[in-house]
């Protein structure tokens, strides 16, 4: 053994008296500085280490953790990393591979988290993840979804039951391995429950399911889309009966799976058809066939809204006057309550509380209630911020009220509860949708008009056809070509969606003589109309109801087809909303007798057209500039409905359908502007235009909107003007400029069109107008400080290097020595600056000076520094400084 090895045994042996050997002292001052020294080099490591963000599970990394390299633990057990406050992991489970975690165990797969995990734990999910799900008898637990996805891949129901309780929040759960709408997700038993808060569910199956005594489901501020249903009960035993069922906030939407691919749209949200409770508040409730059932138990809806889409044509008109089926074979509406069959005997009761129910399609009433006669039923609709958007067909045993809100259809005095309360019709549409309120009969000064009934009816069309001698020469066979285009314009239709409002907003203006169709005077009208219809020994009955019905008209008339190139290229209708008013009423003899109460001939418009949706069928593809043989898509591509109306031109998107074999198409559109020519053919003028932020494409149906805008401080924007296109500066996107555009864009070989800003100056005696190209608008030139000179020259001091040389620059004042940034001053009036530069003021300045001092030369301190770190290094100077005193004495020695 070497010597000197000997020697440092000794000396750990012998003490602190050998440290007077020669050069002993030298070393370790040596080692103690050296250590300070590395100290100090930590220190901007320790503060980057006090910025480290924690790991996903809640803990940085330690000792005895999964690498994310190798997903293995490292060499420190599983029980020194508990001991050392880091949570536990399960032996067989590393955290890299968890999927789940109960507590401080990681579990594989979310079914052992479940099954393991003790009574009301929380499992929290830690990755997306794709399983077959189960509930174990009586468990009580709740599943943190941690934001993540679970796919839940059971084709059968998962029960709960027992007694069990589940909580589902915090992400979204996807099942589409259900194999029909009808069969359930969570299937919810006798004392058990299922709460979502904040989830989103998606399924192909129904799904909550409550089935059986005190089931409970509870939705809170979460959303699900389901097959058949979204909730639902079971009314196959009594042992099913007294579920309730609280939804709260959420939405529901069974309007995209239905019962299989074959009935997408037989589906309805929310049922319950037992004795029971349901609660609703907040929600949106939509279903294709049905919004709501209520067909036993209580319920009562408050600030939510119910529709059904009307989509389920097969059903419409279906149960009306016949027993009703099971589940949801009973009446189409957005809301249905009450029952008509031997089964479900019992009471079922309905309150809507400021509500808005919708039916989506006029042949589908919005609320359905029919009471048996045995049990009967009863519905309320309350609340002056109730809307109901269709009709209200109320039959059979039934306690129906309404109280309050706006109305598509006029409501009888019978059905209003509070005799101080009646029905009016509106001036004008309320939210371009309602005719009808109820208000306080305080509130109609005359008092409302006994024995008139104001009436919607759907629309029709009156057609003036066109003939031959409008057909251009270019058409080979001109009668075949009148004889489509007139069949086109017979057809011409609003959709079963917006065939209510049209209605209404003709209800609403309509007059006659100058008079509301609600007035007495029209009473008296309409009386002397009716009674030019009698026959001899007849007359009208004593105090007779009179119906007035207000019928929209389309007047429609075909126009020269379109032209390009000596080719057919579109079909044109002017088309106009009018309306026509009809008295009916029955006679002592029991005559039903009507009168028109308007000219035919001479029919006043509708002044304010609601947006709606119009359908064209039947036209001649090859009139459309189209060959016969192309399919819809072809067709649909660059074919628009082009509008003119009032001295303005709007261009609206298509659909196109057209049958197989057929060389006709039918063509949907949504009119948003009321009525005059209408011309449906091919509009491709497009062009892609270059803004100093970016790109923008504009086709047809950009025309009319405002282009964007741009702003540069001092001045005031004029507009646009572009590459290639005469004239500017331009603001909106008009007909004439978008065909300007266009045959840019295509010389310029399909790159864009560069725009430029126009500004004006805002100065009172200057009027000039500055181009900016695509690039960011530059500012005015900056104003320089008048400079120093002689002996008053003053410096402005580099904080950082304490030099006072500066050049401007596009960013700022730069420090010649330094490099330092000055963004925010202005150094122009200094000694020893060279050029001017204009400070910023936004926040941008202050970024930019933050900017500034991360580049300069000299070192910052960092603000997040660590106390411990700077008192460490502290203490290792005083200690190194301590030790070097310390050795010179002794050598002085």
């Amino acid at each position: 053994m070497p010597k000197y090895n000997t020697e440092r045994v000794s000396v750990q042996q012998k003490g602190v008296g050998m440290m007077r050997q020669k050069g002993f002292g030298k070393k370790v001052l040596s080692l103690v500085l050296a250590a300070a020294m590395s100290i100090s080099l930590c220190a901007p490591a320790w503060a980057e280490e006090a910025d480290a963000e924690p790991a996903a599970n809640g803990y940085t990394q330690q000792e005895g953790d999964a690498t994310p390299e190798t997903g293995k633990a490292d060499d420190t057990s599983v029980n020194d990393a508990v001991t050392s406050g880091v949570p536990a992991i399960s032996m067989d489970v590393p955290a890299s591979a968890a999927v789940a975690q109960v507590g401080d165990t990681y579990y594989a797969t979310l079914a052992d988290a479940i099954s393991n995990a003790a009574e009301n734990a929380t499992v929290v999910l830690l990755k997306d993840v794709e399983e077959t799900v189960a509930v174990p008898d009586a468990k009580k637990v709740t599943l943190d979804l941690n934001n993540k996805v679970l796919t839940i891949l059971n084709d059968t129901s998962i029960t709960v039951t027992g007694g069990a309780n589940v909580t589902i929040q915090n992400g979204t759960v996807i099942a589409k391995q259900i194999p029909l709408g009808t069969v359930s997700l969570f299937n919810i038993q006798k004392d058990s429950s299922i709460c979502l808060n904040k989830v989103q569910m998606d399924t192909t199956g129904a799904a909550l399911y409550p089935q059986g005594d005190a089931a409970r489901v509870e939705v809170t501020d979460s959303s699900i889309t389901a097959g058949s249903y979204a909730v639902a009960t079971n009314a196959a035993t009594g042992e099913n009966y007294n579920v309730e069922i609280v939804l709260k906030n959420s939405a529901f939407d069974c309007t995209r799976y239905g019962y299989n691919a074959d009935y997408r749209n037989d589906a309805c949200a929310v049922l319950i058809n037992v004795p029971g409770k349901l609660e609703i508040e907040g929600c949106n409730i939509i279903g294709s066939r049905q919004g709501m059932i209520v067909r036993g138990g209580e319920a009562v809806v408050r600030n939510s809204t119910i529709v059904s889409t009307g989509k389920y044509t097969e059903g419409i008109g279906q149960y009306i006057d016949t027993n009703w089926g099971n589940g949801n074979e009973v009446p189409m509406a957005a809301v249905v309550v009450g029952n008509r069959s031997t089964s479900y005997p019992y009471l079922s009761t309905c309150m809507l509380i400021d509500c808005t129910i919708t039916s989506q399609n006029s042949r589908v009433p919005a609320v359905y209630a029919n009471g048996a006669e045995e049990y009967g039923s009863a519905v309320i609709i309350t609340g002056e911020d109730t809307k109901v958007h269709g009709n209200i067909l109320l039959n059979g045993r039934l306690d129906a009220y309404v109280d309050g809100g706006y109305y598509t259809q006029f409501i009888p005095g019978g059905w209003i509860r509070d005799i101080n309360k009646t029905c009016i019709l509106l001036d004008s549409l309320y939210e371009g949708i309602y005719s009808y309120q109820i208000v306080s009969k305080s509130e109609v000064p005359e008092g409302p008009v006994v024995g008139v009934n104001p009436q919607p009816a759907d629309p029709k069309a009156e057609v003036v056809e066109i003939d031959v001698d409008a057909i251009p020469d270019v058409v080979e066979n001109k009668a075949e070509l009148v004889d489509q285009i007139n069949w086109a314009a017979q057809s011409i239709s609003v959709s079963e969606e917006s065939k209510t409002v049209v209605s209404g907003a003709a209800l609403v203006e309509a007059k006659v003589e100058g008079q509301k169709i609600n007035s007495q005077a029209v009473k008296g009208i309409a009386t002397e109309a009716l009674e030019s219809k009698l026959e001899a020994g007849d007359s009208l009955q004593d105090n007779s109801e009179i119906t007035i019905t207000v019928t929209p008209v389309l007047k429609i008339e075909p126009q020269a087809p379109v032209v390009k190139e000596d080719a057919l290229a579109g079909v044109s209708f002017d088309i106009q909303l009018q309306y026509q008013v009809t008295a009916k009423a029955t006679t002592k003899n029991g005559n039903e007798i009507e009168a028109k109460l308007l000219d035919k001939d001479n029919l006043p418009n509708v002044v304010n057209p609601p947006v709606m949706d119009m359908t064209i069928p039947n036209i001649p593809v090859y009139a459309l500039g189209c060959a016969e043989n192309d399919s819809a898509e072809a067709i649909a591509s660059d074919l628009y409905v082009r509008h003119e109306h009032e001295g303005s031109v709007f261009y609206y998107n298509t659909i196109v359908t057209k049958t197989q074999g057929q060389n006709i198409v039918s063509v949907s559109f949504t009119n948003e502007h009321g009525f005059s020519v209408f011309t449906v053919g091919k509009y491709s003028d497009k062009a892609t235009v270059q803004y100093p932020w970016g790109n923008i494409e504009y086709v047809v149906t950009d025309i009319g909107t405002a282009l964007p805008t741009a702003a540069k401080e001092g001045y005031t924007f004029k507009g646009w003007t572009f590459a290639g296109v005469a004239g500017g500066p331009y603001l909106t996107m008009a007909e004439e400029l978008l065909g300007k555009l266009a045959q840019a864009y295509s010389a310029a070989g399909s790159n864009a069109i560069a725009a430029s800003a126009v500004f004006s100056q805002n100065v009172s005696d200057v009027d000039k107008e500055e181009e900016v190209g695509s690039q960011p608008a530059a500012t005015p030139a900056p104003t320089a400080a008048p400079q120093q000179s002689g002996s008053n020259i003053t410096y402005y001091t580099c904080p950082a290097c304490g030099y006072h040389d500066w050049t401007a620059t596009a960013e700022g004042y730069k420090c010649n020595h330094c490099g330092y940034l000055e963004s925010v001053k202005q150094l122009s009036g200094y000694g020893n600056v060279k050029g001017v530069y204009e400070p910023k003021t936004s926040t941008a300045a202050a970024a930019s000076a933050g900017n500034s001092v991360a580049a300069s030369a000299i070192p910052q301190t960092s603000d997040d520094l660590p106390l411990t770190a700077l008192m460490v290094v502290a203490i290792a100077a005083l200690v190194g400084l301590g030790i070097v005193i310390v050795m010179k004495k002794r050598n002085k020695r």
